[in-house]
């Protein structure tokens, strides 16, 4: 192909923005669409650690020093006891350590920064209110049918969610399983915090068949708080409304400030996780290609599914600025994406068993994370692999 190729993204979350910006830099001529009338993200708030922030960095977003946080610690704590188990240094250890910090922020400011930038580059062309409804993979082109447009491009990438349509129609593949596991979420104000607890921290409290997490946004001025429980409950959607009465049951017999935190939460919203058994080897076909949760949903239990999304949008560019063969970029891009997320994948689905242990295990998992205390900094080293992963490099 002697000209530029030119790439049609479907779906405009904090995934596909990315892509459309790293493909944009990379000199690529972007059609994105998104359902939506309105650029917006669903969520309270998002971890981003080294490996993400870093990219990040690269696409200079606007006011991202204003609205991130970097959090002082985690710090772990047991839930029915509410004795604290290990505290993990973040800042300035992840800067030091990494060279990019570990952010905490509101998934709904992130989305917007990433919407200005991609609005204000020329190379990026973005069409709002169109659904993606059918497409055809060509062999040396892409059509797509959305909003009652058609588009053409020489690559189509599905940055359509975990419930993506693309990949169900393209590749055949069945939709995703819900998990048996409920997210519940609210954002509170940091006066609503238990003593004691600084809003300065990421704090993560473990119990039986369920576990809690809340961290500083938007810049500081709320507490993004997610509770996590084990439920037979499945509905597709991401803003279905709680009860707080039934969260606090779930929750009754913690300890009083993980209480506290939990009826700080008033009504809170919930979704049903869904996802896929880690896949080290998924993939597109032809111009086609899959990104973020479209191509590996990642459970929240490592916070890594926006920062997935994120190296996949680095890693897609640079594979296809540097490879003359835009199909043989594509397959070499999910040849060096699938082994990473794959592990990322599996490394969420071990920490959900280890999050909700209980009985002598739960037992044995305290005591071997209160050893770790003596060097916290050795504890860290076991996720330089996913910290350290330097995919602009």
């Amino acid at each position: 192909m002697g000209q530029t190729p030119s790439i049609l993204i479907a779906g405009g979350g904090i995934g596909g923005l990315s892509a459309a910006l790293c493909l944009a830099r990379a000199g690529f001529p972007v059609t994105l669409v998104e359902q939506a009338d309105t650029f917006r993200e669903v969520g309270a708030g998002i971890q981003l650690s080294p490996n993400a922030s870093r990219i990040l960095q690269k696409l200079e977003l606007d006011g991202l020093g204003d609205f991130a946080v970097e959090p002082g610690s985690i710090r772990i704590h047991d839930g029915p006891s509410g004795n604290r188990l290990l505290t993990l240094p973040l800042k300035p250890e992840m800067k030091a350590r990494h060279g990019a910090p570990y952010l905490t922020l509101s998934r709904a400011e992130l989305h917007q920064a990433l919407s200005r930038k991609a609005s204000d580059e020329a190379l990026i062309d973005i069409h709002l209110g169109h659904r993606a409804e059918t497409a055809r993979i060509l062999d040396d082109h892409a059509e797509l049918e959305a909003g009652g447009r058609q588009f053409s491009a020489d690559i189509l990438i599905a940055a359509d969610g975990v419930w993506s349509p693309l990949r169900q129609a393209l590749l055949g593949d069945q939709p995703p399983q819900y998990t048996g596991h409920t997210a519940w979420r609210a954002l509170i104000d940091p006066a609503d915090m238990p003593a004691g607890l600084s809003g300065a921290h990421t704090h993560l409290w473990l119990g039986p068949d369920s576990h809690l997490v809340h961290y500083p946004v938007c810049g500081g001025d709320k507490i993004n708080v997610v509770a996590l429980t084990e439920s037979s409950w499945r509905e597709e959607g991401w803003n279905h409304q709680g009860r707080s009465e039934e969260l606090q049951r779930a929750f009754a017999r913690w300890a009083s400030p993980a209480r506290h935190v939990i009826k700080a939460m008033g009504e809170p919203l919930k979704w049903a996780l869904c996802g896929r058994q880690p896949d080290l080897d998924w993939h597109g076909h032809g111009c086609f290609t899959l990104l973020g949760d479209a191509a590996h949903p990642m459970l929240p239990y490592l916070a890594q599914g926006a920062a997935m999304a994120i190296e996949d949008a680095h890693v897609l560019a640079r594979t296809l600025q540097s490879n003359p063969e835009p199909m043989a970029a594509l397959r070499a891009y999910e040849a060096a994406r699938a082994p990473r997320t794959g592990r990322v994948q599996q490394g969420a689905f071990a920490n959900a068993a280890t999050f909700h242990l209980s009985g002598p295990a739960a037992l044995a998992r305290n005591m071997a994370l209160r050893a770790a205390g003596g060097a916290p900094k050795l504890f860290l080293r076991r996720y330089d692999w996913l910290y350290g992963h330097d995919v602009t490099v």
